[in-house]
């Protein structure tokens, strides 16, 4: 199995600097992604929050939500399944809603 890696960082917004991390392990030859995870980073000085949290890396997709606990430990979501669908699926929501979770996160942390 070849197994190329995709990483990305994309700057949402250099007012709240905020940004969206993408990274990619893809099967090659099947043409499938077999891990990810998508992270939404806020930036407050020289300190790094991390937002919110989707990966698969115990072979199902699961969130973690740290704008609602510090060591959120991930809950499993839909879809489940590692597949492009659930990736596209990962990535609309934290386009979608990246400000929502910032506010939400500054708000329950006091950031």
């Amino acid at each position: 199995m070849q197994i190329k890696k995709f990483s990305n960082v994309k700057v949402l917004d250099r007012d709240s600097r905020c940004s969206f991390v993408t990274e990619i392990d893809f099967n090659i030859e099947k043409r499938t992604p077999v891990n990810f995870c998508f992270l939404l980073l806020f930036y407050k000085g020289e300190t790094v929050y991390e937002v919110i949290k989707y990966d698969g890396s115990h072979g199902k997709c699961h969130v973690h939500k740290y704008f609602e606990k510090k060591n959120s430990k991930g809950e499993n979501c839909l879809p489940s399944q590692i597949n492009n669908k659930s990736l596209i699926a990962f990535k609309k929501d934290l386009l979608e809603n990246w400000e929502d979770y910032v506010r939400r996160y500054r708000k329950k942390w006091k950031v």
